[in-house]
């Protein structure tokens, strides 16, 4: 990503990264670094700023109050937001905030989505065919043959779960479950994890998968309620751990 070298804000480039929270935080180091905004001084609108980045204004709000905690930002009610001062903190601070305000979040998500999941990982393994068994399977499959790192840039981890509420065979939890992992995405979780905890995660899809091909529909309801266990306690350690990643 080009930094800004003038304080015109339309040079501000847009976004178009999967990465997307991190590509906010670092688009708005490359706006203050540039000058287009002096400490003291007020940032564009909400509105602006979310048009030069191509982004959701959620998505900016929640950029700009992980840089309040940190104290590179203050908002004032009614009156925008305004640089304190230029220094930048590190990425994995940010990350480490944004895991930190996201927890009770993303607690009530899996919550939400064990309870479905779990029923759709039956389903799945009583009504599934043939091809809806290699659509959960290529996820899977697909980590033999990429490196972790670009499994981790897409989305095959999300592939794997909406493969398994379309098996179910029921379109309201197919859709339940497709509206709770659009609001997942939206906090980009597999970025704030260490890389080798977010790969130990993926390994689980085989213990789900093998039971739906089986068609063992309480193991397979067994095997989803386990990964969103290691799920939460995932969160714990990575809250608790130092920002080293």
């Amino acid at each position: 990503m080009a930094i800004p070298t003038s304080k015109d804000s339309t040079a501000l480039p847009a976004i178009r990264s999967v990465r997307l929270y991190e590509s906010v935080l670092l688009a708005l180091r490359d706006f203050i670094l540039a000058g287009n905004v002096e400490p003291g001084g007020a940032f564009p609108s909400e509105r602006v700023m979310g048009q030069l980045l191509g982004v959701s204004r959620p998505v900016l709000r929640e950029a700009f109050r992980v840089l309040e905690a940190h104290g590179v930002v203050r908002s004032r009610p009614g009156g925008g937001r305004y640089l304190i001062h230029g220094q930048f903190p590190d990425l994995d601070n940010l990350k480490q905030t944004k895991l930190a305000n996201s927890v009770e979040t993303l607690l009530a998500l899996w919550d939400a989505r064990d309870i479905v999941e779990v029923r759709a990982a039956e389903l799945a393994a009583l009504h599934r065919t043939e091809e809806q068994l290699k659509a959960i399977q290529r996820p899977i499959l697909f980590m033999d043959t990429e490196s972790r790192a670009s499994y981790r840039e897409g989305d095959l981890n999300l592939e794997f779960h909406l493969a398994i509420a379309s098996a179910s065979g029921n379109p309201f939890l197919k859709k339940i479950i497709g509206g709770l992992i659009e609001d997942f995405r939206q906090i980009d979780f597999k970025y704030l994890l260490p890389s080798n905890q977010w790969d130990e995660l993926q390994d689980v899809h085989t213990s789900i998968f093998e039971p739906i091909r089986d068609r063992d529909a309480m193991a397979a309801g067994q095997a989803m309620h386990r990964h969103f266990e290691m799920l939460r306690q995932s969160v714990d350690q990575a809250v608790a751990a130092p920002p080293d990643r």
